[in-house]
């Protein structure tokens, strides 16, 4: 089961004393005194006649009244006021993932038994009454009692479940939300009820998928090992074949082909850029000493200066493992260029030395 909440809480309060009255008619048949007076010439009525009776009988009828607007507002103040909270819920059927997920992690004891493209494609119907129930139960119901505990110390799971009321939605046809509505006596209650039972809600379908996915990697992992060493013995099966009736895999012999070619590339490659790299560091080192008046002292100063040496040594490693690097490597790759863009700003850093190096030894000689 998948959930999706979509919370619209709304408050509905219903108000103390507001009352609907249909007035009552007097049931008392007036027609006796509409008779026609025997004495009119025309053979009208006798208005006098007619209102004396009406008199007679307005007090049955304000004392019936008076009674029933009594009666209704005492009801009305005695019944305490209402609150109602809801939100939606969607209710997404089980997805291709979740169906996958089932596949692997079912009863079957091989991988051979799995039927995960059947798997993706099952439809599965939603059981709404089985859902509407797990929503009820104390599962996840009560770890929200036990967050009300505090404020409302009457309340229990009980007294919860039967304030709760989850139906499914009908609008022009049955829809996948299901509405879920709470109703209590304190507007404050109410909103705290509806947002943790929603957020409850979201807890559990997390968690379900969570539980559901651990499931099926704990499978692949356990399959794993058996399934790689039913590929090893196949592979071993099949060389020992190819070895047996002498056969070449031609798909096989032009990959090997191409990858040789590839190395050869690779290697000359390499080979040229450590040739024009080692004719830069002669040119730079013989300029070096050119600069110098005196060459040979120059030379014999650099190989006894520490700083400098360092350096070279630091130049002669990254070489190293440029040279190691670009055996593996493509010259595009960005340890390749990491390090020789590295190997280029040690170059003037080792002429600088230098120069500074001899520049120091001359002066005081």
């Amino acid at each position: 089961m998948s959930i999706v909440i979509k919370q619209k809480v709304k408050s509905i309060r219903t108000d103390r004393g507001q009352t609907h009255l249909n007035q009552p008619m007097p049931s008392q048949d007036l027609s006796t005194s509409l008779d026609r007076n025997p004495n009119s010439e025309e053979g009208g009525l006798d208005l006098d006649r007619i209102v004396k009776a009406i008199g007679r009988r307005l007090w049955l009828v304000a004392i019936i009244n008076v009674a029933t607007i009594a009666a209704a507002v005492s009801w009305g103040r005695s019944k305490p006021p209402a609150y109602e909270g809801s939100f939606n819920i969607l209710i997404e059927p089980v997805t291709a993932e979740a169906q996958v997920v089932e596949a692997v992690t079912g009863n079957r004891t091989n991988i051979e038994a799995q039927d995960l493209g059947s798997a993706q494609t099952a439809k599965t119907t939603l059981d709404y009454p089985t859902q509407i129930q797990l929503l009820l139960s104390d599962k996840i119901l009560l770890p929200v009692v036990a967050k009300l505990k505090p404020n409302q110390p009457k309340i229990s799971y009980e007294t919860l479940r039967s304030s709760l009321k989850i139906d499914r939605l009908r609008e022009q046809a049955e829809t996948k939300i299901l509405q879920v509505h709470y109703r209590s006596a304190s507007e404050s209650q109410t909103k705290q009820v509806i947002d943790l039972i929603a957020n409850a809600y979201v807890r559990y379908s997390l968690s379900e998928r969570q539980t559901n996915v651990r499931r099926a990697i704990q499978f692949v992992d356990n399959q794993l090992p058996n399934i790689k060493n039913q590929v090893s013995k196949l592979e071993l099966e099949l060389q020992n074949f190819r070895e047996q009736n002498q056969l070449v895999d031609p798909t096989l012999l032009g990959t090997q082909l191409g990858t040789q070619m590839t190395t050869i590339q690779q290697e000359q490659q390499t080979t040229q850029v450590k040739l024009t790299e080692a004719k830069q560091l002669y040119n730079s080192l013989e300029q070096q000493i050119k600069l110098q008046p005196q060459g040979a002292e120059a030379a014999s100063v650099l190989s006894q200066a520490p700083g400098y040496q360092q350096l070279v040594k630091q130049l002669q490693d990254l070489d190293v493992e440029l040279q190691s690097l670009s055996a593996e490597l493509t010259d595009e790759h960005p340890k390749i260029i990491a390090l020789r863009e590295k190997r280029l700003k040690l170059l003037p850093l080792l002429q600088e030395k230098a120069n500074a190096t001899v520049g120091s030894a001359l002066s005081q000689t």
